[in-house]
């Protein structure tokens, strides 16, 4: 994620209001200060009041974010793809065990989530969709639909670098193809490391050179300052 300017949403009080009640959501519970939020295009450092994004247009989204570490470092990023509907509010928790964004898992608590954003009670905690760019999001993910997504996210729904296929089998045509892709590239790599080590003759023969003593040298049972070279 890279870091861009401030924006602003320049619209009359009752365009924002159609376009928050019209709108998606995405409510964001508990996440640390300082985390990068990433929505589309855009990235949102998170503050104290930071809750989620409003204004977001129905249809297909690119969600992603990196755990901060008590550092400061910033680990790898995790995204995913979501498709939201008019009014739909997506809402997720950061779980400090796994440091990540995961759904509340009770469907109570969740609706009384989005009902507080369908009423604004969370509204001045939302940061508005940055609708200037939007004609390019557009632009680039409107052949993206869902059954694409269901072929193309991987097991968990997540993309990471972390995430590694052999610890789900594969199961979609997209899954085997990165898992074929993995495999021959560790297979490459093991070729090349191969190619750079020296076979296992060679490498016990220099060993057998380094165990004995230089011939014109003559070494005593006394400490290493008792040898004396010619």
């Amino acid at each position: 994620m890279t870091n861009q300017a401030p924006y602003a949403v320049q619209l009359d009080p009752d365009s924002a209001r159609n376009l928050a009640t019209h709108g998606a959501s995405i409510l964001l519970l508990n996440v640390p200060l300082g985390t990068p939020i990433g929505l589309d295009q855009q990235v949102f450092l998170t503050g104290p009041r930071f809750k989620g994004i409003k204004m977001i247009p129905p249809g297909t989204h690119f969600v992603s974010y990196q755990a901060l570490g008590k550092d400061g470092s910033l680990g790898p990023p995790v995204s995913t793809l979501v498709s939201l509907t008019s009014k739909q509010v997506l809402v997720r928790r950061w779980d400090p065990a796994t440091e990540g964004l995961v759904p509340l898992g009770d469907e109570d608590e969740e609706a009384r989530y989005a009902a507080g954003v369908a009423q604004f009670d969370l509204d001045q905690e939302l940061g508005p969709y940055d609708l200037n760019r939007y004609g390019q999001w557009v632009s680039l993910s409107c052949h993206i639909n869902q059954q694409l997504m269901q072929e193309l996210l991987p097991a968990g729904g997540e993309i990471s670098i972390m995430c590694e296929t052999s610890l789900l089998p594969a199961t979609t045509a997209a899954e085997k193809r990165l898992q074929q892709q993995l495999e021959g590239g560790r297979a490459r790599m093991q070729s090349v490391m191969q190619i750079d080590r020296p076979d296992e003759s060679q490498h016990q023969q220099q060993q057998a050179q380094q165990a004995q003593p230089p011939p014109d040298c003559t070494s005593s049972s006394t400490p290493v300052r008792g040898s004396r070279c010619r």
